[in-house]
């Protein structure tokens, strides 16, 4: 995990344990455990924002041996996903796939993250 991503979390985790501490009083350490695994929870549904390079729109364009139908699902995913700002990286990968495997394996990813719950 990129140090970036940690002080974010822990910078998070102490406000929250101030916050805690100011409104119900005690020490800020009684406060931490709890704290942290909200930063977490928060940290893990914002990993792309926090992660650096990023980009909002995908331009999938079917190449190699990747099947028609697979090219479109990866379309429709990519569009019920929406908003979602992605990874430089994770934005090459898609765009970049050739083969069925990889296909599949962007598939199922998208679906994770299209059908997930929002909290």
């Amino acid at each position: 995990m990129k140090k970036r991503i940690l002080k974010e979390v822990m910078k998070r985790a102490w406000k929250l344990a101030r916050n805690g501490q100011r409104k119900f009083g005690g020490k800020v350490s009684e406060y931490l455990a709890h704290a942290m695994k909200i930063a977490w929870a928060w940290a893990k549904r914002n990993i792309d924002h926090l992660s650096g390079k990023e980009a909002r729109e995908i331009n999938f364009v079917r190449r190699g041996n990747v099947s028609e139908k697979q090219a479109d699902y990866i379309v429709v995913l990519l569009q019920k996903i929406g908003d979602r700002v992605f990874d430089a990286d994770w934005v090459k990968y898609i765009e970049e796939c050739a083969d069925k495997v990889r296909a599949s394996a962007i598939i199922r990813e998208l679906k994770m993250m299209a059908y997930a719950p929002k909290f």
